[in-house]
């Protein structure tokens, strides 16, 4: 018997890519779980027939989240999180006026490197993709936004490249992240809407060792004997003798 599994739409295909993810990689050394929170600055752009772009305004928003993150191969990462996120922008255009403020799911996938400077700290860097689900949504008069395909509505769900830097200091992370969508927001055939947001966060990750920066299962553990040090002569006992 045949099986199909027919994947409607590519937020759904990022989503799973995310759980496949954690599940093979869930035995290997150097993961760590950690919360997330900061601020949003979220504003869009608008692209008429003639090409020609409009920028909006900015609206502030807060993001918090849940993440993990696993090192391999000395410095390299990969990471990912689910996110509730805050944002929106101003619109103005002679007499048009729409502002947007929306609560989103977001689900970012990242690889990158990052490099330890010192005992306790790092910094990072990495890029991916990301999806995102519209969850509520209104406009400066407080109606409800609509989501569908409806000329009145706006799409969904997102999907869009983002791209972070920042540094680690023991378990604490500070970052500097941007986002951009690559679908248009609304349904209006006169132009396309299309969003971006700039992130500030602060994490703390659990498998951390508060000594340093390095997951537990990496750092180097103090104390212990190589494996070759039986082989070496004792010079505090003259009658030693090596077998």
């Amino acid at each position: 018997m045949n099986v199909m599994l027919r994947i409607k739409s590519p937020i759904y295909l990022s989503i799973l890519l995310t759980v496949s993810c954690v599940f093979l990689l869930q035995q290997a050394n150097g993961q760590r779980i950690g919360l997330k929170a900061g601020a949003v600055v979220g504003n869009a752009y608008a692209v008429d027939a003639d090409n020609l772009r409009t920028f909006t305004d900015p609206n502030f928003g807060f993001i918090a989240g849940l993440g993990y993150e696993q090192q391999f191969w000395r410095y390299f990462i990969w990471n990912a999180s689910v996110d509730y996120q805050q944002q929106g922008f101003h619109y103005y255009q002679k007499d048009d006026r729409l502002t947007m403020k929306m609560g989103v799911l977001n689900v970012p996938v990242n690889f990158g490197f990052r490099v330890e400077t010192s005992q306790r700290t790092s910094v990072f860097l990495h890029l991916g993709f990301y999806g995102q689900f519209h969850l509520h949504g209104k406009d400066e008069q407080g109606n409800a936004l609509q989501w569908g395909g409806t000329l009145e509505s706006f799409q969904p769900w997102d999907m869009g490249f983002n791209f972070g830097a920042g540094g680690d200091y023991g378990p604490w992370r500070l970052g500097l992240y941007y986002q951009t969508g690559f679908r248009d927001l609304d349904n209006q055939e006169e132009y396309t809407l299309k969003q971006y947001n700039y992130q500030l966060v602060l994490s703390y990750f659990f498998g951390t060792s508060r000594r340093d920066g390095l997951p537990k299962v990496l750092r180097r553990q103090p104390g212990k004997q190589r494996k070759r040090d039986w082989a070496k002569p004792n010079r505090k006992n003259p009658n030693h003798q090596m077998y």
